[in-house]
């Protein structure tokens, strides 16, 4: 991994040192590129088009298994999620809690987190 390429994708890195990740962070130029074409082909042969569906589901599965590969694991330990927070909301609930576990949060922690922690202790048998 060359850390000064991966610079060069991320214009925003020539002028500022960049730390807000957890709402809305520059995109890397392949990333703008090929939501641009994605976008140009949706515009030429229409979004509900399936072959657009079919193609972007396959290359969804295609990055999950080159991401899982870079990480050292299997591609079904690696889930695609549209936002941070529906990645923990889904690994929260899939985990078999059991009775005395707890989850330690500290005071600042994002809103939509903390939300979550609430609902699962509201559910659970085990809410204090």
């Amino acid at each position: 991994m060359n850390i000064e390429k991966i610079r060069e994708d991320f214009p925003v890195t020539r002028e500022w040192a960049y730390f807000n990740t957890g709402y809305y962070d520059p995109l890397p130029r392949p990333v703008v590129q090929a939501m641009s074409d994605f976008l140009a082909e949706c515009m030429c042969t229409g979004q509900g088009n399936w072959e657009n569906l079919f193609d972007f589901e396959e290359k969804k599965e295609r990055t999950r298994i080159k991401l899982a590969n870079m990480l050292g694991a299997s591609p079904e330990e690696i889930a695609l999620t549209r936002s941070t927070t529906e990645g923990y909301n889904l690994a929260l609930q899939n985990i078999d809690w059991k009775k005395g576990d707890e989850i330690i949060i500290n005071s600042v922690e994002y809103p939509p987190n903390r939300y979550i922690y609430n609902l699962l202790v509201e559910s659970s048998e085990y809410s204090s």
